[in-house]
């Protein structure tokens, strides 16, 4: 059984919007759409959908409208990003692969996440991402540089990212148990409490993360040259 956990309870206050920007209109559909129709059109066979419980009926209006059948179960976010994908993790089953994706990342395609599939269906850990494009400065409390890593090693990570589902369960019950803290993807919680190999896969520059009003304008962009029109919703 492959499972997806997708992240939307989030509120989203770099947006500058008083509705949640996983709700936002992106030509004429809900942001939170286009990532659950991706992972419906996917090999993936069921979706466990993380909400703000105020955002529950919402969340269901945009599954009765677009036909998302592979939902099965939606969940109460809870205080923190790890919080959430806890309780999405205890309605995946287990004895499968679970894909963990931020619905914030709408342009997420099904061909990216099948690829993601078939790394994690060898039973090996995987994360998507792209190779960075900028000179990274590592810098101290003072603003002054510390070091520049070389470019040519360091990526920037997104989502899907995907693990067998009992050892992912297990990474996430130990974090927390041992209030952990500082981990900012669910890679880090892996590479921290289960300590095995994680790979990267190459996703698209494209899977961008909509936090601020620019990002949703350059999804828009992005859509319009796919082909996307609002008059296709």
């Amino acid at each position: 059984m492959v499972s997806a956990i997708i992240l939307a309870a989030g509120k989203g206050r770099r947006m500058g919007s008083k509705l949640p920007k996983q709700y936002l209109p992106l030509l004429g559909r809900p942001l939170l759409a286009y990532s659950l129709l991706a992972y419906e059109q996917s090999l993936v066979d069921r979706v466990v959908l993380v909400v703000d419980p105020l955002d529950r009926d919402r969340a269901e209006e945009i599954l009765q409208r677009y036909q998302i059948h592979k939902v099965s179960a939606i969940v109460a976010g809870g205080r923190e990003r790890c919080d959430s994908v806890f309780a999405g993790l205890q309605k995946v089953d287990d004895g499968g692969q679970v894909l963990i994706h931020d619905g914030a990342r709408a342009l997420i395609r099904a061909e990216e996440i099948n690829t993601a599939l078939s790394v994690v269906s060898r039973g090996e850990a995987c994360a998507m991402g792209m190779p960075v494009k900028d000179t990274i400065k590592e810098v101290g409390e003072d603003q002054s540089v510390i070091r520049t890593p070389d470019r040519s090693r360091l990526w920037q990570v997104q989502t899907p990212q995907c693990f067998l589902t009992e050892e992912i369960k297990e990474a996430y019950r130990r974090y927390l148990q041992e209030e952990r803290s500082g981990a900012t993807d669910d890679a880090a919680i892996y590479e921290l409490m289960i300590g095995k190999k994680l790979y990267m896969i190459e996703g698209s520059y494209e899977n961008l993360k909509v936090t601020t009003p620019e990002d949703l304008l350059m999804a828009e962009i992005i859509l319009r040259r796919r082909g996307w029109s609002p008059s296709q919703i």
